[in-house]
């Protein structure tokens, strides 16, 4: 397996999986640069915890090319926590993102399935989404077929 090099590191996320049940992970997530680590109990918290993180400093993470847009009402605010430190490996499988770039409202990049060791290109979050349903999906039926 290729090591990560420093200029990947700040755009690289840990994903540790320890449960995926009826389509909705949870476990947690780490941007490695800093290890600034959160937990996440469904799809939608990984990607917009995943993507705040990002927005947080943009003269270290890629960059947005677009902003997103989102209801004004009220003020904003982030139900996640950040102060959870991964084990590094989850319980039912652990990917690595390395994220390329941020357009057109949309992500493309790298994911690896560390256990294993397989690689899949990703053009969009929806196409990230798919690779990660599929690889965890084929994770559950060996579970359940055991």
């Amino acid at each position: 397996m290729r090591l990560i090099v420093r200029e990947e590191l700040n755009k690289t996320v840990l994903i540790c999986v320890d449960s995926y049940d009826e389509h909705v992970p949870t476990g947690d997530a780490c941007i490695l640069f800093d290890e600034d680590c959160f937990r996440f109990n469904s799809l939608s918290q990984l990607i917009i915890g995943i993507n705040n993180r990002f927005d947080l400093d943009n003269d270290i993470f890629p960059q947005s090319f677009t902003h997103l847009k989102k209801f004004r009402v009220g003020s904003e605010q982030d139900g996640s926590s950040y102060t959870v430190r991964p084990r590094h490996k989850g319980r039912v499988a652990t990917f690595s993102i390395l994220l390329i770039c941020r357009q057109n409202s949309s992500w493309q990049g790298q994911i690896t399935w560390l256990e294993k060791r397989k690689k899949e290109n990703f053009r969009s979050v929806l196409e990230l989404i798919m690779i990660l349903d599929s690889a965890l999906s084929t994770v559950n039926n060996l579970n359940t077929n055991s």
